[in-house]
C-alpha cells in the first residue's frame, strides 16, 4: 500500500467525516447480536454473506460501507454489487476456497466506496466535468482505501487485535487503490509496478470496465 499517497492532506480531509461514520457504523454491527442486514437482498450471495465470509470485522466493514453507498448514490451502489457479482461468477471454480470467493466478492462491493466523497450531482452529471470535479474521480481509488485503512485501526482498537492479523481488509483496501490501473501499471490514482498487480486486480478492472461501459456519465468520457 502506497502510505505517501495516502497520507496526502487533501485525502485525509476529503474521507475525514466519512471516515467517523464508517467506524461508528461498523462498530455498531460488530457489537450487537448476529442479525440479516441484508435479508432483503435479491442476491443469494449477498443475503448470506455472514456466513460465507465467517469473519466478523469484514462482514460489518462490508455491511457499514454498502450501506453508506445506497445512502450516498442507488447508482454506484448497485454498480459495485453488479461487478461485484461478475466478478465471483467468473472467477468461481470448483476448488476455490469458499472464503476467499467470499472475500473477493466484498473486494468487489466495496471498490468504489471512496465515491462516497464525490457529490451525488457530480456522480450523476451529464454535463462536461469541471477540473476539480475530475480531480474527485482521479482521488476516489485513493480515498476508498484510506477509508478502509482508517476503519481497520479502529477495529483492531475495538477487537484488541494486532493490525497485521486483519490481512482480509488489507485486500479490499489494496482492490479499491488498484482498481484504475491497467496492465502495464498505468492509470489512477498513481503509478502501481505491474508485479505488484494480481490476476484478481485485473479481473476487478475487467468487469468494473465492462459495467461501466453500459452506464452513462459524463467522467467516462
Amino acid at each position: 500500500m502506497d502510505v505517501a499517497l495516502l497520507s496526502k492532506p487533501a485525502l485525509v480531509n476529503a474521507s475525514f467525516d466519512i471516515s467517523r461514520e464508517l467506524v461508528t457504523r461498523t462498530k455498531h454491527i460488530l457489537m450487537k447480536p448476529p442479525g440479516d442486514d441484508f435479508s432483503r437482498a435479491r442476491s443469494p450471495r449477498l443475503r448470506n454473506l455472514r456466513q460465507w465470509l465467517n469473519n466478523p470485522s469484514l462482514y460489518a466493514l462490508a455491511a457499514a460501507a454498502y450501506g453508506m453507498l445506497i445512502e450516498h448514490d442507488i447508482a454506484t451502489a448497485v454498480h459495485t454489487l453488479e461487478v461485484a457479482e461478475l466478478l465471483t461468477h467468473f472467477r468461481q471454480t470448483p476448488d476455490i476456497d469458499p472464503r476467499l470467493a467470499a472475500l473477493h466478492y466484498v473486494a468487489g462491493m466495496l471498490h468504489d466506496v471512496g465515491k462516497i466523497a464525490i457529490p451525488q450531482a457530480t456522480l450523476n452529471s451529464t454535463q462536461k466535468l469541471t477540473r476539480d470535479e475530475k480531480a474527485m474521480f482521479l482521488d476516489h481509488p485513493a480515498i476508498g482505501a484510506l477509508l478502509i485503512k482508517q476503519t481497520k485501526k479502529e477495529i483492531a482498537k475495538l477487537t484488541a487485535t494486532n493490525q497485521h492479523d486483519l490481512p482480509s481488509l488489507d485486500f479490499v483496501a489494496e482492490a479499491a487503490l488498484f482498481h484504475h490501473v491497467d496492465c502495464n501499471g498505468k492509470g489512477y490514482p498513481c503509478f502501481v509496478p505491474p508485479e505488484r498487480m494480481t490476476p484478481f486486480h485485473y479481473a476487478l478492472k475487467l468487469w468494473d470496465t465492462i459495467h461501466a461501459m453500459r452506464l452513462r456519465s459524463a467522467y467516462r468520457n
